[in-house]
């Protein structure tokens, strides 16, 4: 556990009051654009309201994490010298409770990060359709976020998770242009979608027609129209896919999950992506073969149990809502 204490003597009970509201304010998940901005006044401010900040959210995970393992010790089940007496199914269901809340913290992490810098995000299962201030239109899909920073030379998108789609309005006097790990996707007059993940980014163009420059200042350059797709990795070079129809590209934005031979592992990520808790993979899925389908991203624990029926997958479920999955172990 994070060693606080001598810490916390250290700051403005004040400050470090104003922190914890912050946090619990993040935490609940529905923070307004507003309250953003009014966190981000006050945290630079003052570098003990920064300090206090990091030092109770630090001390949520921790206890999160303590109290999931604990819990509440039920009546006539504390021993005369004062410990706690497990029960085998009780020591059980501690385990499990500590193991969720670690991965529970592991997964949730990045979201402090995340609300700080984007200008318009979605939660698990949410799409949004916003316009921006010169007029393009975006759709987010679930659990995505962008940051803008548009001045007269340039309207650049940092797309900081998930998945967007946008249409643009064009304007030769200030590109149009979507940053995701190093690489630059411009409008050249169009609607495109990019999407990031572990594995990269993808670049699918609906109508008209983009550039997709290489990450990492490769000066490559790459140019699409409707239909055509792209996938590139920072360091590496900008990768063709085979075209697609253009209204399949973002296919999201009307609730549909298209999964066409896809490796196992990352099928399942893409269903995970519209689970409100995580799931976590452990052995070798892409043993098995690719999945092809099309499921609901409204009902993503029956579009995982089809697939794991298919591909004989084992599913454990956690404290929680977390889901483990493996393959089964051969009979």
């Amino acid at each position: 556990m994070t060693d606080l204490p001598c810490k916390r003597h250290s700051l403005d009970a004040g400050k470090v009051d104003q922190a914890r509201d912050w946090v619990a304010r993040l935490g609940s998940g529905d923070i307004t654009s507003a309250e953003l901005a009014a966190l981000r006044t006050w945290l630079a401010d003052d570098e003990d309201n920064a300090r206090a900040f990091e030092q109770e959210r630090a001390l949520w995970q921790d206890v999160a994490v303590i109290a999931a393992s604990l819990g509440e010790t039920p009546a006539g089940h504390r021993r005369k010298d004062g410990m706690r007496r497990w029960s085998p199914r009780r020591l059980r269901q501690a385990i499990g409770g500590a193991i969720a809340a670690s991965l529970l913290v592991m997964a949730t992490a990045p979201h402090f990060y995340l609300m700080m810098r984007s200008d318009y995000r979605t939660g698990t299962g949410e799409r949004q359709t916003a316009s921006l201030p010169d007029g393009s239109q975006v759709v987010l899909d679930s659990n995505s976020a962008i940051a803008l920073a548009y001045d007269g030379n340039e309207r650049r998108i940092e797309l900081l998770r998930g998945r967007a789609w946008f249409d643009v309005k064009h304007d030769d006097a200030r590109p149009f242009r979507v940053v995701a790990q190093g690489g630059v996707t411009q409008d050249v007059g169009t609607a495109f979608a990019v999407e990031r993940d572990e594995d990269g980014v993808g670049v699918g163009v609906s109508a008209g027609v983009v550039r997709v420059f290489a990450p990492d200042g490769r000066g490559e350059r790459v140019t699409l129209e409707a239909g055509e797709r792209v996938h590139y990795r920072p360091g590496e070079r900008v990768e063709r896919l085979a075209s697609a129809d253009s209204t399949s590209i973002a296919a999201w934005r009307s609730g549909a999950l298209l999964l066409h031979e896809m490796p196992l592992s990352r099928a399942v990520q893409e269903i995970g992506r519209y689970r409100s808790a995580p799931i976590f993979t452990f052995g070798d899925l892409d043993a098995a073969q690719p999945v092809s389908g099309i499921y609901r991203t409204d009902r993503p624990d029956d579009a995982l149990a089809t697939i794991a029926a298919m591909r004989e997958l084992r599913i454990r479920t956690l404290p929680g809502g977390i889901l483990i999955v493996q393959p089964k172990a051969p009979s």
